[in-house]
């Protein structure tokens, strides 16, 4: 049975790793853009209703929500410890975001606690 879900193709994903992926990778984790032409891409309407719904709640393009979405794949299957790592970064700030934390008062944090930076 060769059925086509979300864990057979992250599992594909990550055990048929190569030279062009992790070429691909590499790309991703310097920032670099890869080049190319744009692709068509047909989703079903349902599908196509929330990355629309999803990207107009955020203010993002439904291009930028995708790519979002398929870096975090790629992070998630190829190079599992950095994403562990940027987790953690989000993560955190989410938190200070949800607190309306400013950078400049998680500085100060620590001197509360009689703590030096």
């Amino acid at each position: 049975m060769n059925r086509l879900n979300i864990t057979s193709i992250l599992a594909s994903i990550i055990t048929e790793r190569d030279e062009n992926m992790q070429q691909l990778v590499a790309q991703l984790s310097d920032g670099k853009k890869t080049s190319g032409s744009p692709i068509a891409i047909r989703f079903k309407p349902a599908v196509r209703d929330f990355v629309t719904l999803v990207s107009g709640r955020l203010g993002i393009s439904s291009a930028e929500l995708v790519n979002i979405l398929v870096e975090g794949i790629m992070r998630e299957t190829l190079i599992p410890r950095q994403a562990v790592i940027t987790h953690i970064h989000e993560r955190f700030w989410l938190l200070m975001d949800e607190h309306r934390l400013s950078v400049l008062d998680v500085a100060r944090l620590p001197l509360g606690l009689g703590i030096s930076v």
